[in-house]
């Protein structure tokens, strides 16, 4: 009697960076972001980052439909800023001093 390969089940989901799992459904890759993690601040602190690869992943361990497919993904929420309303006027380089127009109504202090 010949012997025949086992055919290798592949795990039903699969860790393929952080805060993301992947599956295979009905020949369609599902993959599964936690939005609700804190996640870790963005190099110029206008986002977060949710979920990343990191690199190009590969899903073959999720069986034959996933063979040669690699997943690359970043997932970010925007952060809220102050607006502009409440920042304090900037300092003119050459003076040092803020661009504030005097008015009449500012009272000298001697």
């Amino acid at each position: 009697m010949a012997k025949t390969a086992k055919k290798k089940k592949a795990p039903d989901e699969i860790e393929i960076g952080t805060n993301i799992e992947a599956s295979i459904e009905d020949g369609k890759l599902v993959l599964k972001i936690d939005l609700s993690e804190e996640g870790e601040e963005s190099s110029t602190g206008k986002s977060m980052i949710l979920a990343k690869t990191n690199r190009f992943e590969a899903i073959e361990d999720l069986g034959e439909d996933a063979e040669e497919v690699l997943v690359n993904l970043m997932v970010i929420k925007k952060i809220d800023k102050p607006s502009k309303k409440n920042k304090k006027p900037k300092k003119d380089e050459k003076s040092g001093s803020s661009k504030h127009r005097r008015s009449d109504d500012d009272e000298d202090e001697d």
